[in-house]
């Protein structure tokens, strides 16, 4: 079976891209050829690039002024690209707009839309955009229909579009969601009954052949973040740092508390860090996600925007006390969050089954009749 996957990949984002080498690993490991649809819409690149204009011309007298960090953005873009050729497999056409993506002759069996946030509408500068739910695979020509935890991020509601989407979703043969948010969308507004929740495709990934051992000698605390911390935040990670001696290492980003700052890591150098933390904060769903797969321990800060999914997630394995809310959180005990060797054995001997499950699902929908 030939199988095509519709994602967002083309980024410099560490779960968007480990996801979708996740998914596709696990197919290419069922016997299947795979290949990622390199959909790469035009607006959003425009927004990526915007970013990443090291040269403008806002110097004196007009001159090219060289800003340090959107070239480093841009360093760091190209290091994710060396990525994607050698682990992703794209597709030999790229598509930078709908259109293009409609009128080309796919020849595949099987269309897997996800995962990650394909389908959430809050997005600023991709929103609603059809081919996510796989619009461009006409319904005559035998191609099975599907979707792999896909999610709605922070959308609660499909408002306008409901109608439109209800339509795309009733044509997908084979439906899957990564959190509860997602599911109850695409259940009452679309009224779709059959509807699997799964897990996010990094949870069936093997990632030996990608970590790069990390060049650093002291034990250290790993900070991955979006978006600026407040004060409370930055306080909560000194005072794990201090009370365990860790150096503070930022990756992602860089931190005025970090002690070694790895903003322009590609992915394996990524995968790295996060393998060998002694402790890691983050506010991000995948980073969470990456915490639990090596076993660390592990602090997340509320971040409102993924406040869905990561709630969803760690409930999932009974951590929801590993959350630190700075609006609610007054007498927050970090200790609280540490788990042995012993207590990670038993949490996964318990969450396997969900693993199995979202396998099965997969192996499901690669079976099907084409």
């Amino acid at each position: 079976m030939k199988v095509g996957i519709i994602t967002i990949h083309h980024t410099s984002n560490y779960g968007a891209v480990l996801q979708a080498f996740a998914l596709s690993q696990f197919i290419r490991s069922q016997g299947h050829e795979v290949e990622i649809i390199d959909y790469q819409p035009q607006a959003a690149n425009e927004f990526y690039w915007k970013a990443m204009r090291f040269l403008n011309r806002s110097g004196l007298l007009g001159m090219p002024r060289f800003d340090q960090a959107s070239f480093k953005r841009y360093w760091k873009y190209i290091k994710f690209q060396k990525f994607f050729k050698k682990y992703l497999p794209l597709s030999k056409t790229k598509f930078s707009d709908r259109n293009s993506l409609k009128q080309h002759a796919h020849q595949y069996d099987l269309v897997i839309a996800g995962s990650d946030q394909i389908w959430c509408l809050d997005n600023p500068f991709r929103g609603f955009d059809p081919s996510f739910f796989l619009d461009f695979i006409a319904s005559d020509t035998g191609c099975v229909k599907a979707s792999y935890a896909a999610s709605c991020g922070s959308s609660n509601t499909f408002g306008d579009r409901k109608d439109e989407i209800s339509g795309l979703i009733n044509q997908i043969d084979h439906i899957s969601v990564r959190d509860g948010n997602s599911l109850r969308l695409v259940k009452q507004e679309c009224g779709r009954d059959q509807v699997t929740l799964v897990l996010d495709p990094t949870f069936l990934g093997d990632y030996r052949q990608l970590i790069a051992k990390p060049r650093l000698k002291n034990k250290y605390l790993l900070l991955y973040k979006h978006g600026a911390l407040n004060e409370r935040e930055n306080c909560l990670i000194k005072k794990i740092a201090d009370k365990k001696d860790l150096d503070i290492v930022s990756v992602g980003s860089h931190s005025s508390l970090a002690k070694h700052n790895f903003a322009e890591a590609d992915p394996k150098e990524w995968l790295g860090l996060f393998n060998q933390a002694d402790h890691i904060v983050t506010n991000t769903f995948h980073g969470t996600i990456f915490s639990l797969l090596f076993k660390r321990n592990f602090t997340v800060i509320a971040n409102p925007s993924k406040q869905n999914k990561i709630q969803d997630l760690l409930s999932r394995f009974g951590l929801d006390k590993n959350i630190f809310n700075f609006e609610a959180d007054d007498n927050f005990d970090w200790d609280n969050c540490l788990l042995s060797e012993a207590r990670y054995d038993e949490l996964w001997q318990a969450f396997s089954p969900e693993i199995e499950h979202s396998k099965h699902f997969l192996m499901t929908i690669l079976s099907s009749p084409v």
